[in-house]
């Protein structure tokens, strides 16, 4: 991304970190990810359905939000509640996904057994579209690592 492309994007973090809904524009956040039976959690592995992911500020512990992976493990969640949106930008400078160890319900011996997998989720370089008067942003969760 050049670095216009990236100040750009930084502006329009700080207006919306600041404004969760500006002149009747609202904010979408699109988060994508998946948590695969593997020894790391991610691919390659079948996909595990049903986990909580928890989103948190980096090196903090209080929760912003909590998604569950679907049938295929993939992680795709729109969050839009105007203070869950606000909370999540406002620590864009550091957001991870969270899965606790061990999963229950879920037959993975590759898994680990006990610790914390996370994974730390960037801002795509594509912000997104404003639809309908909402403007669509993309966070992708990376690989996962065991804490």
């Amino acid at each position: 991304m050049s670095s216009k492309s990236a100040l750009i994007c930084v502006v329009i973090l700080v207006f919306f970190t600041t404004n969760h809904v500006v002149h009747g524009i609202g904010v979408n956040l699109q988060l994508q990810g998946i948590l695969a039976c593997s020894a790391t959690g991610n691919l390659p592995g079948i996909g595990i359905p049903g986990v909580p992911v928890k989103i948190l500020p980096f090196g903090g512990n209080t929760t912003l939000a909590t998604v569950a992976t679907g049938p295929g493990g993939n992680i795709s969640a729109t969050i839009s509640t105007p203070e869950l949106v606000s909370n999540i930008l406002a620590s864009l400078q550091g957001i991870v996904a969270a899965v606790d160890l061990p999963i229950s319900n879920v037959n993975c011996p590759l898994l680990p057994t006990t610790g914390i997998l996370t994974s730390i989720i960037t801002l795509t370089p594509t912000i997104g579209s404003i639809i309908g008067g909402v403007l669509e942003m993309f966070l992708e969760i990376g690989d996962f690592t065991l804490m």
